[in-house]
């Protein structure tokens, strides 16, 4: 599927968007892989979207499932809650964005 870069604060990440169901499913890969204090150190996220209708709206279901690679391994507490707090984030940009529209 199509490529892109998700260029974060501290990371790239190389992106693949590898599926794609209109209107109701949209899943993205992205790796990094970079070095922590000389050591390697790298992320696999697969980061899933999945619509369903409701009776108001629609529900949308975010999905994350993170493979750590290297020094990664051992901060991964401390990654995995730095992603929830950026999937709520983003979750509530996509609703302020829809609900306006």
């Amino acid at each position: 599927g199509p490529a892109y870069v998700d260029r974060g604060p501290s990371l790239v990440f190389q992106g693949e968007v590898i599926d794609f169901q209109p209107p109701t499913r949209l899943t993205f890969y992205q790796a990094t892989r970079s070095s922590v204090l000389m050591f390697d150190a790298g992320m696999n996220i697969n980061i899933d979207y999945t619509l369903h209708p409701t009776a108001v709206g629609t529900r949308v279901e975010r999905t994350l499932s993170l493979d750590t690679l290297g020094v990664f391994t051992l901060l991964q507490p401390l990654l995995r809650y730095a992603i929830r707090q950026e999937n709520e984030r983003i979750l509530q940009q996509m609703k302020a964005h829809l609900e306006a529209a």
